[in-house]
Order: structure tokens, then sequence, then C-alpha cells
């Protein structure tokens, strides 16, 4: 199972380009975890990330913050 700090690609919505997820939190009992994603396309610079920093960063990126969700990690 997936835990926190592993990463999978996802789109934020569906038909959307996939991007990079980052799980936040241990899953709770039912496997629900927060997780957020990475983007270059966002206003809230409060984390940035460099190209290099994960293989699938390709450039300067930001974790889009308002996008934050509980997500099921036995489906990811």
């Amino acid at each position: 199972m997936l835990k926190v700090g592993d990463t999978f690609l996802m789109p934020p919505k569906s038909g959307a380009i996939e991007h990079l997820w980052i799980i936040l939190t241990a899953p709770d009992a039912k496997g629900e975890a927060v997780c957020v994603n990475v983007t270059s396309d966002d206003a809230d610079h409060t984390t940035e990330l460099s190209k290099g920093e994960h293989q699938f960063i390709k450039h300067s990126s930001v974790i889009r913050y308002r996008n934050t969700r509980s997500l099921n990690l036995q489906i990811v």
C-alpha cells in the first residue's frame, strides 16, 4: 500500500492531464489519506519545487493546496 511521501499520477479532474500527487498523511481505517497535487499553473507559491526534485518535475512547479483531497489509496 502507498504511504506518506509516496507519489502517483492522476488527473485532478476527469478528462484532465495527469498530475503528480503526494501523499501527506497516513491512510485511515478506510484507506483514505490527504493528498496534494503538483502543478506549474498556480498563484500559490507557498511550496515551490524545482526541476529535478522528482523525476516527474521538468520545470518550476508548486503544490496546489486548494486542490487538496482525501483519496482512497486502495484504488489509486
